[in-house]
């Protein structure tokens, strides 16, 4: 009995050391780093070698998001979606941040590449290093995280954003974005808007007031 009670207690003792491990290398944000989300097709663009696009405010469910259609010349050799309020001035370096939105797509795709970098491939200011969930569903919405780390060397360029990449381009495709989130650690949160933009909203109200 005693050896049985000596084993379960060392058992429970390793598994209770684990879960801290786990826990400890959680690590949480929360603050949202990306400014001006949930404003419809404000900040949102498609860059292709050739092609066309068009973006448009679209609400849902109360929520104004940005929907981005291909138009029908063809693409070329790349194509990447662009959000540029990123928060740039907020980061740090050498530093894991969880990128996270909701998309819905007209077709079943990957959109396999997410960094934060210039809209023209330079400068980069974070790397994926994991990726939690890529995978589009034609037709409904589907949450979307990687995780990324920020380089170690600051760059010499402040104009990064958020940059997409490997998604399904063809003509007449559609992607339709909500509740863009960065944030400090390795574990996606709930949307909130960021703190810059809940102020903004604050002194918009207050002037509103002051002017009546």
């Amino acid at each position: 009995t005693d050896l049985l009670n000596a084993i379960s207690n060392a058992a429970k003792a390793a598994a209770e050391a684990t879960a801290a491990a786990l826990d400890d290398a959680i690590q949480v944000g929360g603050r949202n780093l990306a400014e001006q989300t949930n404003q419809g097709s404000l900040n949102w663009s498609w860059i292709m070698q050739t092609g066309d696009y068009t973006k448009t405010s679209v609400v849902e469910n109360g929520i104004n998001t940005c929907l981005l259609t291909r138009g029908s010349s063809p693409v070329g050799s790349w194509s990447v979606i662009f959000y540029s309020k990123i928060g740039r001035s907020k980061y740090l370096l050498n530093t894991e941040y969880t990128i996270s939105f909701w998309v819905k797509a007209s077709v079943s795709t990957n959109i396999s590449g997410c960094k934060l970098l210039n809209s023209n491939g330079l400068n980069i200011l974070a790397n994926k290093i994991q990726t939690i969930n890529s995978a589009t569903v034609a037709g409904q919405w589907a949450k979307l995280i990687y995780i990324v780390k920020t380089v170690s060397t600051e760059p010499a360029s402040t104009t990064q954003g958020l940059y997409l990449t490997g998604m399904d381009s063809s003509a007449g495709v559609t992607y339709q974005f909500k509740d863009v989130k960065i944030e400090l650690g390795n574990k996606a949160t709930d949307w909130t808007p960021a703190p810059e933009d809940v102020q903004a909203e604050i002194d918009a109200a207050s002037d509103a007031v002051n002017a009546l």
